[in-house]
């Protein structure tokens, strides 16, 4: 395991959802840390729900995505990658998923250098289109979880919180003891270990 990994290894041996959520989603969201742990909750109860109202478990991913009107799987055109360097996004006019193989390809390069073997390409594959499904069902059957958070909560909500919910949605259905954020978090230890550190020190977090 490399020297990198034994730094952060606490968090991978014992993954912290909410801990995560704030390192990751939130860290850079100017709010009081109750705040942000009382919407984390909230957003993570909404997506319970969601998962209960449309995930049918007798379903594969693939068929759960076709069933719920995800119209094709597709990869990030080369504008996409350079405008977002993201490693999924969804396409609200298509309602397709982009998805970028070569940053997936990416991230068990990453795993292999850090000594890690948390996902295969598979599992990491799976947890990315359900975190993307979770936005088209926001689009498509229900509405931005930010905006439901802020019905709630008679205050202004930061759009992070929507991943925070893609995450906690995911994270239901790939029911186990390693989070889905964890893929967020491996990338930041190899790509961003100093500005992870300052997120773990930072007395918010």
């Amino acid at each position: 395991m490399s020297k990198a990994a034994l730094e952060f290894l606490p968090l991978l041996e014992e993954p912290d959802v909410r801990r995560l959520d704030l390192l990751i989603t939130l860290a850079t969201v100017k709010e009081d840390k109750e705040v942000k742990i009382r919407l984390c909750e909230k957003a993570s109860e909404i997506a319970w729900c969601w998962y209960k109202r449309y995930w049918n478990c007798s379903l594969s991913v693939e068929e759960n995505l076709h069933v719920l009107g995800i119209s094709t799987i597709r990869p990030l055109s080369s504008l996409e990658n350079i405008s977002y360097r993201a490693r999924a996004l969804y396409d609200p006019e298509t309602s397709a998923i982009a998805l970028s193989e070569e940053q997936l390809t990416e991230m068990e390069i990453i795993q292999d250098n850090l000594g890690l073997q948390i996902f295969t390409a598979r599992e990491m594959r799976e947890r990315i289109l359900i975190h993307e499904l979770f936005h088209h069902l926001e689009e498509t059957k229900e509405q931005p979880l930010d905006k439901f958070l802020q019905q709630q909560s008679k205050r202004p909500v930061h759009s992070a919180f929507r991943d925070v919910g893609a995450y906690a949605f995911a994270n239901r259905i790939f029911a186990g003891p390693l989070p889905c954020q964890l893929i967020d978090f491996i990338w930041m230890m190899e790509k961003a270990p100093r500005r992870l550190r300052g997120y773990m020190s930072c007395k918010h977090d």
